[in-house]
């Protein structure tokens, strides 16, 4: 059956008919409806005639479309004629015959006041709409607390990561990958004002590495939106206004929330986050954005206090490594550099000085552990091994012993590496024992290279009495000998041969260096800043000059 036969069969029943499709639009009515109801069109939607609303309508459409035989159920409608509630007892069924698709046949049986089935069927859509809006409640209900937990859940993740950074760089890192899930956005950028953080006494190279941190240092470098923010600020133009700070950022059309950073009332950065939703947060949102920047901020706080003691402990080591002095025949460098990722002094240290006979004295060595004590051994150390140089600074097995059993009878619980070198400058002979250290990189004029891996023994402290060995090597003029620490060839994950074979790459050109460049290749070459341990590096090259034996 189609719609114009719907239509001619309805003209002859009394009570209002209705052909709608399974989702309330209205095909076809027939004239009772037409002066029965009021608003009335093909087109139009059963649920904007009815007075019991979206729910209710789409939940009777439902029920009759599962069956063939009519189902009764109440609908109250507009009278056309006086404008009142027009109640009805609807009997609606699948439109099986109907053959352009899903279809229900409806049928409206005007009813009035007393009719109980209707009184009943209000008393039931009433329930029944008290029953769903208790459900929609408890279902926004449900959905804030579940919100709410993982929120907790991300801030206490967030919280845990920055009670557990200790640098800068640290909490950097965790702003960095942390933030963006505990507050919903796509990233997140750290603005800092170094200045107000770091001591301007802070050593030029610290200073140097934490300018190549993963933030924006809002007072050297060109910070833009991110300088002036005071209080929390929306940005909404440009389209991406965090790109020049974030590649992620960079590729997707995002607002700005910017919030201020504070240290004891004190600002001292942004926390920028990149949000894709255009309308603004809620204020709970906003109290959980502030919470998170409050937490940032400690951690701050505590990262900063770590820098400056740092800072003092590592001018304290520095000052105890000397100057490299002006020697006729030998060309020296050196260079040291704190590890990255640890707030305690290291026991690196070395040391050139002249001996007898026109010879020279090179020694580097590592005091295991890190803190104060490590530096103060590290100085003890340093001047025990001048004191040996005056009675037999020219035999390198006589030297690393004297120490050792200074180390046994004042420091017996320390352990240290150490590799001492004597040059005899007229006959071009370099004489080495080696305590547990890595062993030296001998780079000739025409570019070869050679580890120095002879005379090996044991760290200083780890055994009894030991009986120290001599190598030795002949250098001729323009030949360079690089002497470092373990800081410059260890790395998580890693083997101690690819170390190795990383130094050699980095002193590669030493021909064509002089050996301050050739100290400053190898520590800015690296491939990582991310060094864990103390960095020391010693180079002394046999000037062209000086006749070879």
């Amino acid at each position: 059956m189609s719609r114009p036969l719907f239509s001619e069969v309805g003209r002859v029943i009394n009570d209002p008919m209705l052909l709608l499709t399974h989702d309330g639009e209205i095909l076809a009515y027939n004239p009772a409806a037409l002066r029965a109801m009021a608003g009335l069109e093909v087109g139009g939607r059963l649920q904007a005639l009815s007075r019991e609303g979206e729910d209710a309508v789409r939940e009777r459409l439902r029920r009759w479309m599962r069956t063939g035989d009519p189902v009764a159920a109440g609908l109250t409608f507009t009278s056309r004629s006086t404008g009142d509630e027009l109640r009805c007892r609807c009997y609606g069924a699948r439109a099986g015959w109907f053959e352009g698709g899903p279809a229900v046949q409806l049928r409206a049986v005007p009813a009035d006041s007393t009719d109980g089935f209707m009184l009943l069927n209000e008393r039931l859509s009433r329930e029944s709409a008290l029953r769903r809006n208790a459900e929609r409640q408890r279902d926004r209900a449900v959905e804030l607390e579940q919100h709410t937990r993982r929120q907790l859940f991300r801030l206490y993740t967030l919280t845990s990561a920055l009670a557990a950074a200790t640098t800068l760089r640290q909490v950097a890192e965790v702003v960095r990958t942390k933030v963006p899930e505990a507050t919903d956005c796509l990233t997140a950028v750290l603005g800092l004002d170094l200045k107000r953080l770091i001591p301007e006494g802070t050593s030029p190279d610290r200073r140097l590495t934490l300018r190549h941190d993963p933030w924006v240092d809002l007072a050297d470098d060109e910070p833009g939106l991110l300088a002036p923010v005071t209080s929390a600020v929306r940005v909404r133009s440009p389209k991406r206004p965090l790109s020049p700070y974030s590649p992620i950022a960079y590729d997707r059309d995002h607002h700005a929330l910017l919030l201020p950073i504070t240290c004891q009332n004190e600002k001292v950065g942004v926390l920028a986050l990149a949000v894709e939703r255009t309308s603004p947060p809620s204020r709970l949102e906003e109290e959980h954005l502030r919470t998170v920047a409050a937490q940032i901020g400690q951690a701050l706080a505590r990262a900063g206090v770590l820098e400056r003691e740092f800072d003092i402990s590592e001018r304290l080591q520095r000052s105890l490594l000397p100057a490299a002095p002006e020697l006729p025949g030998v060309a020296t460098a050196s260079r040291f550099t704190a590890g990255s990722d640890s707030m305690e002094v290291g026991g690196d240290w070395y040391d050139v000085f002249p001996l007898a006979d026109g010879q020279v004295g090179f020694v580097i060595g590592d005091v295991a552990g890190h803190g104060p004590g490590e530096a103060t051994l590290m100085g003890q150390l340093r001047s025990a091994m001048r004191a040996s140089a005056l009675r037999c600074g020219g035999d390198p097995a006589e030297m690393l012993g004297e120490l050792d059993r200074y180390m046994a009878a004042y420091t017996p619980d320390i352990i240290t590496t150490v590799c001492y070198l004597v040059l005899d400058e007229r006959r071009g002979v370099l004489r080495y024992s080696n305590g547990g250290h890595p062993p030296p990189l001998l780079i000739r004029r025409d570019g070869e290279q050679e580890l120095l891996e002879g005379a090996l023994s044991p760290p200083l402290g780890a055994s009894e009495e030991e009986d120290y060995q001599v190598a030795s090597v002949s250098l001729e003029y323009s030949d360079t000998v690089v002497l470092y620490t373990d800081g410059l060839i260890e790395r998580r994950y890693e083997s101690l041969d690819t170390g190795l074979a990383r130094i050699k790459w980095l002193a590669r050109e030493a021909p064509y260096l002089s050996p301050e460049e050739l100290c400053n290749q190898i520590m800015d070459g690296q491939d990582s800043d991310e060094y864990l341990d103390d960095q020391a590096v010693l180079v002394l090259r046999l000037r062209e000059h000086t006749p070879a034996g």
